[in-house]
């Protein structure tokens, strides 16, 4: 797999738990930063083309449920696939287990010469 074709978040967690990564092809991280901004949704909205960032683990249900209200509310089957695993791996989870929420997006765009 390679990285570049490929954006991740990684829930980090407490107690030396393994860290549980959930992957998604480029374009839908793409897809998530669109409607981030379309629905001015916080945490989404800023993940532009190669970031990095870490989501605080008081965020992490919040960020849950703004995922299942974008899923209901595009009714976009493919994303629906890769953010419900998302949103599963969050709720399955104690709140108090979640130290944060890695993110990396992937290269969106084809630098330009």
């Amino acid at each position: 797999m390679d990285s570049g074709e490929y954006g991740f978040f990684a829930i980090n967690r407490a107690n030396g738990q393994s860290q549980i990564k959930v992957v998604m092809p480029i374009f839908i991280m793409h897809r998530l930063y669109r409607l981030g901004q379309a629905y001015s949704l916080r945490h989404l909205r800023d993940l532009s083309s190669e970031l990095k960032l870490v989501i605080p683990g008081k965020d992490a249900l919040q960020l849950a449920r703004k995922l299942r209200q974008l899923i209901e509310l595009t009714n976009d089957n493919e994303l629906r696939e890769y953010v419900e695993e998302l949103v599963d791996q969050i709720d399955s989870q104690e709140l108090l287990t979640i130290l944060s929420i890695a993110v990396s997006t992937g290269q969106y765009h084809d630098e330009r010469k």
